[in-house]
């Protein structure tokens, strides 16, 4: 009896993971190309992106490249590979898919 239970436990057990496999499989990818913060994007090359318009910083813990308080950046073969900045302080321009102008990020989550 108790072989049995255990059986239809591990049963149930799989199908419910079998389902939740298949629902997050179902997510949308986003192209981080599109997501622009000052036109800065995941890829940009670090030669031709003016950082002296930036104050550094020591305000953000992480081994970054570059940290400034608006805008944190770490870049690896020239190239952008991590792109941050706080969305609520206004120090920089996000675009998402040529939508500027942005001010919630209820804005930003639906056009992703």
């Amino acid at each position: 009896m108790k072989k049995s239970k255990l059986f239809f436990c591990c049963i149930i057990f799989i199908f419910i993971l079998n389902g939740c496999s298949k629902s997050s499989s179902n997510i949308k990818t986003t192209d981080l190309r599109n997501i622009l913060i000052d036109n800065i994007t995941i890829g940009s090359d670090i030669k031709s992106i003016d950082l002296t318009k930036y104050s550094k910083s020591e305000r953000y813990s992480g081994n970054y490249t570059h940290k400034f308080d608006e805008i944190v950046l770490n870049v690896n073969n020239n190239l952008v590979d991590y792109l941050f900045s706080r969305f609520d302080e206004n120090k920089t321009t996000i675009s998402v898919n040529g939508k500027s102008n942005l001010i919630k990020i209820d804005e930003v989550s639906d056009i992703l």
